[in-house]
């Protein structure tokens, strides 16, 4: 366990590094866009979160195969489950949290209480394996299998980050024009155009901590479109008003 943990933080080191190096070399490209690093740093988080992840999972399939546990299917299985329970294409859906948040938090629990379980389980078993002489090959055997995979995903994962790379700066480069136009016609938008400017420091900032209901209005509505704004998803007057537009 020990030996497959030293894999998986140098990976995720190596990882780390590798998309910083590219995240650095973007904002040189891309100077005229002063928001991008900040997108791509959150990027960034999410692939290396996932990388992790992806890890535990290829380690949890090959030891559910080598000893056959019936947890680790179940683990999967509750997985799956609260996916398509809670996920749309591929993404965590707010509403569907919100509706049943209740149901959401007691079956992320449930999960957890089982992952805890397994891990538990899955030591034991390796200690006996030890006791009983599972041979030095095939530990080393599995270590190679652990460091292959990793090798294959972490390329995997610079390739995605450099296309995440190309589609927000296009996006950002839209945005840009529309803002730059838009100036050209009222003073009223001239203020939105430099609220977006300055969205490098509301993107570490804002945090929304409910959902809004439609027709409410406020300070975090009026964050919550220029985020929007900012990353190509809304072309919408900045009025801190939650419109059917906003929602949309």
């Amino acid at each position: 366990m020990a030996n497959a943990g030293s894999i998986r933080t140098g990976f995720v080191n190596g990882l780390a590094t590798r998309l910083q190096a590219l995240i650095d070399s973007a904002k040189k490209t891309h100077k005229k866009l002063p928001t991008l690093g900040d997108a791509l740093m959150n990027e960034k988080d999410f692939a290396i979160r996932n990388y992790g992840l992806d890890f535990d999972e290829k380690m949890n399939d090959i030891m559910n195969q080598r000893y056959n546990k019936a947890d680790y299917k179940d683990i999967k299985e509750s997985i799956e489950k609260l996916k398509a329970d809670f996920m749309t294409q591929g993404k965590l859906n707010c509403t569907k949290i919100y509706a049943s948040q209740t149901i959401f938090d007691a079956k992320v629990n449930t999960l957890l209480n089982k992952v805890n379980d397994a891990m538990s389980g899955f030591d034991n078993s390796l200690k006996n394996a030890n006791t009983a002489g599972f041979s030095q090959q095939a530990k080393t055997s599995l270590l190679a299998g652990f460091a292959e995979f990793n090798k294959q995903n972490l390329n995997k994962k610079i390739l995605e980050f450099k296309k995440i790379i190309r589609d927000k700066a296009s996006k950002l480069a839209k945005t840009s024009t529309t803002t730059m136009t838009t100036t050209e016609t009222t003073t009223t938008d001239q203020a939105s155009v430099e609220a977006i400017e300055n969205t490098s420091s509301l993107i570490g900032s804002v945090n929304f901590t409910r959902p809004f209901k439609k027709g409410e209005t406020g300070t975090a509505i009026k964050n919550l479109q220029i985020l929007l704004k900012n990353n190509g998803y809304y072309n919408g007057e900045i009025n801190g008003i939650y419109t059917t537009q906003t929602i949309q």
